[in-house]
């Protein structure tokens, strides 16, 4: 009797001690479904990463485990040989890799590729939101997106959490100035070329040629992935940052010519028709929110003082920064002038010896020549506004805005631990994970602003700017979960 009550006890205590464990498992495997694949419930995959309740800042525990990259995919129209605009241009004077003075008739690099969640396409009728990222690179032809290893790194990370990622190649090659125009808070600012000019034209109209591809082919049924539409984001860094800048927030050929110097005259519309996506397909009123790693943006002589006249700011779109404050030489922290090359010819020099580089009349098609204007030798004809100076005319307009600064860093991340953002990572990757983790963040909330409005007003009733401080929201958390100090400060007083 004793023997069978003991045997009984000891039944009833393994019996238990199975149903303790076998329920703690399964809340585990139920909050893993949660946060490393909810790609088999369409319930749940339509949420993300609209819904505030996932943190998208985590690289450990993904919302979908398993994302996949389609091969390259080419933007350019088949029968581009009848455009006549279409040119490219490579200058010796890249002098790291020396491609060579020549012109370009391939559009190979006119190329992108989708990373993409294991979602359920076909059954859930909300689609994922589109982020398209431009790489660094100074526009020069040196720089190629095969080189943009951190895009990939960030692409992928957001891809886990429930967006559809794209990385863009964009045509490149520049002719830099070695003449300095001026002196800017003690530091040498450079004349700013006709190929430079070209350059981002160049690049202005690829962009836009991208995303109209983009778009169209996620209209067609043979895509693998579909994306939401209506819910596009942009994001570069340097040359990248620029480029999407210029996309979101010059939606009009007027607006680029005040900037563009007339390029358009040789090298046609900013919105060319050399591109699969056709000139018909609109897609500014869709942009959500911009990311830009260390970008400025060119803003017209008459308007630097009262940008709010430029960019009109019912057109407004939020924006992200990341920037070092040391930045100068490439693109300024703050603001710089912008001085255009004067005229001349390849015979005269300044006193310098600097070859002048306006006009130019290279690899322009029907040999034309482009001439840009100047207001003088050492007049000013133009600003650049960096990221301090973007977040500050957007947080003067309410718009939603974020700035992160590193007081010890140049352009782009060089040296660390000092280059961190305040996170004292000592590992690049790490740095980068942390602001694809704000990236993700600062888009989730933007989207969560569509189907909840003014929940964007109280996050910028929060801190918005991080200084060499680490930023800890997640999950669209309006609380000031940071190491900042004073919720007060205002950088831009």
């Amino acid at each position: 009797m004793k023997k069978s009550f003991k045997f009984i006890s000891k039944f009833i205590i393994v019996s238990v001690a199975i149903l303790i464990y076998s329920f703690i498992n399964n809340n585990k495997s139920n909050s893993t479904a949660k946060n490393s694949n909810v790609c088999d419930d369409c319930s749940q995959a339509a949420l993300l990463p609209y819904d505030c309740s996932y943190d998208l800042t985590d690289s450990t525990a993904y919302n979908f485990s398993t994302v996949d990259t389609t091969d390259w995919l080419y933007y350019y129209k088949t029968d581009r040989d009848t455009i006549f605009e279409w040119k490219d241009v490579s200058y010796n004077a890249e002098e790291s890799c020396d491609p060579g003075n020549r012109c370009l008739d391939s559009v190979e690099q006119l190329k992108y590729k989708v990373i993409y969640p294991d979602y359920p396409y076909t059954t859930c009728t909300k689609k994922p939101p589109l982020v398209i990222f431009f790489h660094a690179g100074g526009f020069s032809d040196c720089n190629t997106i095969e080189e943009a290893n951190h895009i990939l790194q960030i692409a992928t990370h957001m891809a886990h959490h429930g967006f559809i990622c794209v990385t863009v190649e964009y045509r490149r090659g520049r002719a830099i100035s070695d003449s300095t125009a001026a002196i800017q808070n003690n530091k040498k600012v450079y004349f700013t070329t006709a190929q430079q000019v070209l350059a981002y034209y160049r690049a202005f109209q690829d962009v836009r040629g991208a995303i109209r591809t983009i778009i169209k082919r996620n209209r067609e049924t043979a895509t693998p992935y579909k994306f939401d539409s209506t819910n596009i984001f942009l994001a570069g860094f340097s040359a990248g940052a620029i480029c999407a800048i210029n996309a979101a927030y010059y939606p009009t050929q007027a607006m680029i010519n005040q900037i563009d110097q007339g390029a358009d005259t040789v090298l046609g519309s900013i919105n060319s028709d050399f591109y699969y996506g056709d000139t018909s397909i609109p897609f500014h009123s869709k942009i959500r929110g911009v990311f830009a790693g260390w970008g400025n943006a060119f803003i017209p002589l008459a308007y630097g003082a009262h940008p709010e006249n430029f960019f009109p700011p019912s057109d407004t779109i939020p924006l992200i920064c990341f920037h070092g404050e040391l930045d100068w030489d490439v693109c300024p922290y703050d603001y710089q002038n912008v001085y255009f090359d004067f005229k001349g010819d390849s015979s005269f020099k300044d006193p310098n010896n600097h070859i002048l580089t306006n006009p130019e009349k290279r690899c322009l098609p029907d040999n034309r020549v482009f001439n840009m204007p100047y207001g003088g030798k050492f007049d000013i004809d133009a600003y650049r506004f960096g990221s301090f100076k973007m977040y500050c005319f957007l947080r003067s307009i309410d718009t939603y805005t974020e700035l992160y600064a590193d007081p010890d860093m140049y352009h782009g991340i060089q040296s660390l631990p000092n280059d961190d953002f305040g996170t004292d990572f000592t590992n690049e990757d790490d740095v980068y994970s942390y602001i694809g983790g704000r990236m993700a963040t600062f888009f989730q909330a933007a989207l969560y602003n569509k189907t909840h409005p003014g929940f964007t007003s109280s996050l910028k009733r929060k801190r918005t700017y991080f200084e060499e401080c680490v930023n800890l929201r997640h999950s669209c958390d309006t609380l000031n979960s940071n190491n900042c100090g004073s919720l007060t400060t205002n950088p831009c007083n």
